[in-house]
């Protein structure tokens, strides 16, 4: 995986990409739930924005004031727009890391698996969605082991997604630092 990585790891790639998460993060995502809160008439959190986790009761406060009309749309929002933006963030920071690993090291040696963090956040973050969309097909009869599981793969998804955000920082700020350090 991380000769794909490489292979893809072009500034091309990873500004498109890393663009492409600042759509979804700043533009996307809010939309959907400003259309969730127009849709309910009240102020919508999300499951998946716990932290660090969550459980039953956790579910039931979010689901519950939805009402049918707001399940449904917080259901297609997780097989959808959160399918597609975990993939584009996942890979945006794999591949910045990657190419950053490769400005400041001509042989970044086990470093380069440090880019398989976003990666494995992105996975953990579809499980997520999958046991969200679990617990919103069986509301109001939400099983504790959906919202556990569901709960630790939240609990993954940052535990993963985090670290490689600030892999991707520290990275970052190496490769300012040999860049200002060669003038």
């Amino acid at each position: 995986m991380t000769t794909l990585l490489q292979r893809w790891a072009t500034g091309r790639n990873v500004l498109m990409l890393l663009a492409l998460d600042f759509i979804f993060m700043l533009g996307v995502m809010p939309a959907l739930q400003k259309k969730m809160q127009n849709l309910t008439g009240q102020a919508f959190n999300p499951i998946d924005l716990s932290m660090p986790s969550w459980d039953k009761a956790d579910a039931m406060r979010s689901i519950e004031p939805l009402g049918e009309a707001g399940r449904r749309f917080y259901q297609t929002i997780e097989l959808s727009a959160d399918i597609v933006y975990p993939l584009i963030y996942g890979f945006a920071f794999a591949l910045a890391i990657t190419f950053l690993l490769g400005k400041i090291s001509k042989d970044p040696g086990g470093l380069r698996y440090l880019a398989l963090l976003p990666l494995v956040g992105m996975f953990f973050d579809w499980v997520e969605n999958g046991f969200i969309v679990a617990a919103i097909r069986s509301f109001p009869n939400i099983s504790e082991s959906t919202a556990s599981i569901g709960g630790l793969a939240t609990m993954a998804k940052w535990g993963f997604g985090i670290p490689g955000i600030l892999v991707t920082v520290l990275c970052f700020l190496i490769w300012l630092f040999k860049l200002i350090r060669k003038k």
